[in-house]
């Protein structure tokens, strides 16, 4: 594993260490700094995804229903 892969590997496994507020904050920077870069709006795209796969859900129900 070259060191650019050592970099990208270690900012997954950061992110989904990250809260949930601090996580959407970093994601929402990221990809407004990559706008008009289409190869770092897609390396983050890609990057987000798999990270997204693994992370719990952002908006989950704390139990109930809607209407309480």
């Amino acid at each position: 594993m070259d060191e650019k892969d050592k970099i990208i590997a270690a900012f997954i496994i950061e992110m989904l260490k990250v809260a949930p507020d601090d996580y959407m904050k970093i994601k929402i920077i990221l990809m407004a700094h990559s706008a008009g870069k289409p190869a770092l709006a897609h390396f983050f795209q890609e990057t987000f995804k798999l990270i997204e796969v693994h992370r719990p859900r952002l908006i989950e129900m704390k139990g109930g229903t809607a209407d309480e």
